[in-house]
């Protein structure tokens, strides 16, 4: 009977691992498009001349 329990709490442990794992997983890959969505954000800003703030001559 004990055994089924230490089952069932390995079961449990592993499935919310995987969970954990999952969702740190699409965090990840949400930061990494959000960062170059900003980087090519501020390349063609850059390019053109948008994405700098004049300077006064």
């Amino acid at each position: 009977m004990r055994w089924i329990l230490a089952l069932l709490a390995i079961v449990v442990t592993l499935s919310v691992l995987s969970l954990v794992v999952t969702v740190l997983k699409w965090l990840i890959i949400i930061a990494v498009v959000v960062a170059a969505v900003g980087a090519i954000g501020a390349v063609v800003g850059v390019i053109t001349g948008k994405g700098r703030p004049r300077l006064p001559r």
